[in-house]
């Protein structure tokens, strides 16, 4: 039985690190942060919120709600906002769940008094970067490590041929 040498142990190790910061990182890539939570929408609404946006309209009436929702979004790597209007129709009972992003604020308009919103910022944790790094690391050196050990299997595994004498 071939037995595992040091490198390859460690290269593994740090690979199982790298998968399971991995993991972390998948579930838990935001926070939120409560801005408006479960509040009555009646006529207009303005929210000034800035960043990525989790908006949830619940409509707890017998009958359909419609809301219009006017987002001013800031358009990456450059100087320009643009406002974009959103039409959204609520069956009875119903709720819905939008996430947007770059906002710089946003207005409702709602048309049932039985319709409730909340409105979440979407953030990063702090950990998130620092993490992400060292799993980058981690399965950079996994993956040295396991080629490092392969390559000295192989070596030890290799006899030089005796020379005879004739």
């Amino acid at each position: 039985m071939i037995g595992l040498n040091k490198y390859i142990g460690i290269g593994f190790a740090l690979g199982l690190l790298a998968v399971s910061i991995a993991v972390i990182l998948i579930f838990n890539q935001y926070s939120l942060s409560s801005l408006v939570n479960n509040k009555a929408c009646k006529g207009n609404y303005s929210i000034n919120a800035k960043g990525d946006v989790l908006l949830v309209i619940n409509n707890t009436g017998n009958v359909n709600a419609n809301a219009s929702v006017l987002i001013y979004q800031h358009v990456p790597q450059t100087n320009i906002t643009i406002p974009q209007e959103y039409y959204v129709s609520l069956a009875p009972f119903n709720v819905t769940i939008l996430t947007y992003g770059q906002v710089m604020g946003m207005v409702i308009n709602c048309t049932s008094t039985r319709m409730y919103i909340s409105v979440y910022l979407l953030k990063r944790p702090i950990y998130y970067i620092p993490l992400w790094l060292i799993m980058l690391i981690s399965f950079i050196l996994s993956i040295a490590l396991i080629i490092i050990g392969y390559l000295t299997l192989v070596e030890s595994r290799i006899k030089p041929r005796s020379r005879s004498n004739y």
